[in-house]
This record gives structure tokens, C-alpha cells and sequence, in this order.
């Protein structure tokens, strides 16, 4: 999100894209709600540091948030059960509760598949978060 320098901000604020902002991330759940979101992060960290070390990792790897438990997904079997986990693009660091893209050259049909279905679940927080910036 652009923001107007702060004072005696140095270059914190400024980001890789050349101007200054803070960053938000949030965490939306199956229904399109978000049930976390973190402001204020420094516009010059990256993402992966900024989650690395947020509220909502802790929350999520302590299950604060209050998550069901392992349970199997529609249609496999009942011994099949699957954790929950977090969805972010490649600037995430890959870790037991959050999955990102495939990354490099794609050598098989189910990566590809794969990436553009992770993406279109990626796009709803991205809408919600452009929606919320416009606000």
C-alpha cells in the first residue's frame, strides 16, 4: 500500500518497486473471510522475512486460531487426513503450514496444473486486499 513518507523514516519505508509503503498481509479462510491480518511491516522487507516471524505463523503453528482437526478430504479415503495450511507466492518461504508455487521450468502437466490453481486461490485475498486498499 503507498504511503507518504514518514518523518525520519529513512529508507524503511521504501520498497523495490521505488516508493514508500507499509506492508499487509492477511489470512483468509474456504469462505472468503478473513480471520487474520497483520499492518505495518516495513515497505523494504520482504514477505517471507515479514511472516517468518509474524503473529499469524506462531498463531497458525499453535493453533490459536482454533482450526478442526485432521480430517479427510471429500472423496479419499478415511485413513488419507490432511492438515490445514496457508497459500502464498513465491516470495514465501516453503514450511509445514504454508505451500508455495513451483518454481523453475514446469516439465510436467500436473505443475502447471498445479500453479494455476494455487494462483486462482491466491487471487481472492489479492482481490480482497485491492478492494480494501481502495476503501
Amino acid at each position: 500500500m503507498h504511503i507518504q513518507t514518514p518523518p525520519k523514516s529513512e529508507s524503511n519505508f521504501y520498497n523495490y518497486k521505488q516508493f514508500f509503503s507499509i506492508v499487509l498481509q492477511g489470512v483468509v479462510d474456504s469462505d472468503l473471510k478473513f480471520i487474520a491480518v497483520e499492518v505495518g511491516a516495513y515497505g523494504k522487507e520482504s514477505d517471507g522475512g515479514i511472516c517468518s516471524r509474524s503473529d499469524t505463523k506462531s498463531y497458525f503453528e499453535e493453533n490459536v486460531m482454533g482450526l478442526p482437526d485432521l480430517a479427510p478430504l471429500p472423496d479419499s479415503p478415511a485413513s488419507a487426513s490432511f492438515p490445514y495450511f496457508l497459500i502464498g507466492d513465491a516470495a514465501y518461504h516453503l514450511n509445514p503450514f504454508l505451500i508455495t508455487l513451483f518454481s523453475g521450468p514446469m516439465t510436467q502437466q500436473r505443475q502447471i496444473l498445479y500453479n494455476c490453481r494455487h494462483s486462482r486461490v491466491r487471487k481472492c485475498i489479492e482481490c480482497a486486499l485491492a478492494f480494501w486498499q481502495q476503501n
